[in-house]
């Protein structure tokens, strides 16, 4: 697994890859043929193959996601919060966890468990969440939607899970299970988002990195001991 405890040669290796990845896709190369092409240059194992490709972005799509991007937690205040749980909760166990997480080009915290490991592997922690829900309402939101993937094993379970402490925590709102939750966020074109998905952030005018928020301001030392590597402020000349 991929720590920050990942060897200097190692880290060297990846941060050029990166270099020349991203030096690629704002040519406007196709990411699926140049993550190839630069993997089997650097011999990059999967493990390392997966952390390229959530942190590499072509400087278009960094853009635009950055102008949907909230920076001020402040504006959120008395606004509908659309959750993407399962994206959202993995990251954040993965922080616990002491399990990698990385910042991307974009300036967004992402983990790397989706993309080494299986959703089946996911266990929700109650206990855990408690910190979890306790900073959402420090957010002061109107109402808050969870929205769980139909396809993930006890999705219904989680759901009902996240019901139970919405009503603990005297939250309004509710929480889904959705065929498509990508699809569903899209529409909410009026709403915040959160979510770390591109496909998400590209498009939802009106995003919030909760977990870089969370982290940050709450525990800004867990959040450095649990980083792995910083790709925002890789400088590639």
């Amino acid at each position: 697994m991929f720590t920050s405890n990942t060897s200097i040669k190692e880290n060297k290796v990846l941060n050029l890859a990166y270099c020349d990845l991203i030096y690629l896709l704002d040519r406007n190369y196709p990411k699926k043929s140049a993550l190839t092409f630069v993997s089997n240059h650097y011999t990059l194992d999967k493990k390392l193959r997966n952390i390229l490709n959530r942190a590499a972005l072509p400087l278009k799509m960094v853009k635009t996601i950055q102008n949907n991007l909230f920076g001020d937690p402040d504006l959120l205040k008395d606004r509908n919060f659309h959750i993407d749980a399962y994206n959202q909760i993995i990251t954040y166990f993965s922080i616990i966890n002491h399990d990698p997480v990385i910042i991307c080009r974009d300036g967004v915290l992402r983990d790397i468990f989706s993309s080494l490991h299986s959703r089946k592997d996911l266990c929700i922690d109650r206990g855990l969440l408690i910190p979890y829900f306790r900073a959402l309402l420090k957010l002061d939101p109107k109402n808050i939607y969870f929205y769980f993937d139909k396809q993930i094993s006890f999705s219904k379970n989680h759901a009902r899970l996240f019901s139970t402490l919405m009503q603990e925590f005297q939250i309004t709102g509710s929480c889904g299970i959705h065929k498509a939750v990508d699809w569903s966020l899209k529409t909410q074109t009026e709403e915040v988002v959160f979510s770390h998905d591109t496909a998400v952030l590209t498009v939802v005018p009106y995003c919030f990195d909760f977990l870089s928020w969370f982290f940050s301001t709450n525990f800004p030392r867990m959040l450095s001991q649990r980083l792995s590597i910083d790709f925002l402020n890789i400088t590639c000349f």
